[in-house]
């Protein structure tokens, strides 16, 4: 990601026990007041991926939000606050004085929604950008099926949503993500299932495969720049609404595709 002091996450969860997350979120919010902004279906989304005790654990920090800005219920915003700090370390008091270098991470983390979006719709439950460890940083949560690793489609465009960020970069600021070695190391270990368990066949010399493999990433990474090209509104319109609020949810995410 071109740009200082950036930590990027990209998170895939798996959505097998959605409904099993509901319960136990109603189970942990039974005795609590809790407000009518809260959307248990997308909190569930969100926090499919987590234990009993990491649920138990953010909504209590949620409650004492709630209590320390004298309010009476729980609300939305305090459950996705409460989560991002305690699975993140995000902090509570946020620092944009650095304009630019916001902009750049809201780009970069709607390029990943972006092509998670148009290749499986309703797949990205959170997208963030707030203060971690004094920098800010950028956060894609995303649902995927269990069964990914047997589908080859499936991680072709895993492939292709990791390189999304670093090619919304290039596309809008016209250089280089020089700072998205996270997103690429990704990339390649996807490249190597792709390889290992589709194509290989034991022909070709270890040196001649790795100019195949990596010739094959910068193949996915231009799938992932016409993408972008093709969607620049509606990535534009992503990069806007992620600077203002810092955090959009599926929900967000919904209603700025309807608008495109």
């Amino acid at each position: 990601m071109g740009y200082t002091a950036c930590i990027d996450f990209l998170i895939e969860s798996f959505s097998t026990f959605h409904k099993d997350s509901i319960k136990i979120i109603e189970h942990y919010l039974k005795d609590k007041n809790v407000s009518d902004s809260v959307d248990l279906k997308e909190i569930a989304n969100i926090f499919s991926d987590l234990s009993c005790a990491e649920i138990e654990n953010i909504i209590n920090e949620a409650g004492i939000y709630a209590c320390f800005s004298d309010r009476e219920s729980i609300s939305f915003d305090d459950l996705i606050i409460a989560f991002l700090k305690i699975n993140y370390k995000s902090s509570e008091v946020e620092n944009y004085d650095n304009i630019r270098k916001l902009e750049r991470i809201s780009v970069h983390e709607s390029g990943h929604a972006l092509i998670q979006e148009i290749l499986d719709e309703g797949s990205v439950n959170l997208v963030s950008v707030r203060s971690i460890s004094n920098r800010i940083a950028g956060i894609t949560l995303s649902n995927e099926s269990p069964d990914i690793m047997f589908d080859i489609e499936k991680i072709e465009n895993k492939l292709i949503g990791f390189l999304g960020g670093a090619a919304a970069v290039e596309v809008i600021f016209g250089v280089k993500d020089s700072l998205a070695e996270y997103d690429y190391d990704k990339a390649k270990n996807l490249l190597n299932v792709i390889y290992d368990d589709y194509y290989k066949g034991g022909f070709l010399e270890y040196d001649r495969a790795q100019i195949v493999k990596y010739t094959n990433l910068e193949n996915y990474y231009q799938k992932a720049k016409n993408i972008i090209c093709n969607n620049i509104e509606l990535l534009l319109k992503f990069k806007d609404a992620l600077m203002d609020k810092k955090i959009l949810t599926g929900k967000d995410i919904k209603i700025i595709r309807s608008e495109v």
